[in-house]
């Protein structure tokens, strides 16, 4: 699903969005398997979440790629 399809314009579509992204992740999976991690170890724990975001990551333009940005290492 992307931005110019028509399923945008559906009511539904922000459902069908996040499932597709859950889906496309393996997100269950995943959460499981850190679940799995997490009892099995008793000093270091893992983590998992998924965010949505209110840009399209990856357009071009200066500020929309702030959830990656990292700071620079100084020299």
């Amino acid at each position: 699903m992307w931005f110019g399809d028509a399923k945008m314009s559906d009511a539904n579509a922000l459902k069908e969005c996040w499932e597709e992204v859950l889906r496309r992740s393996d997100y269950d999976k995943r959460k499981k398997e850190v679940e799995e991690f997490n009892r099995r170890s008793m000093s270091i724990k893992k983590g998992i979440a998924v965010m949505p975001m209110k840009f399209p990551v990856g357009l071009p333009g200066k500020g929309r790629m702030q959830a990656w940005k990292f700071p620079e290492k100084k020299q």
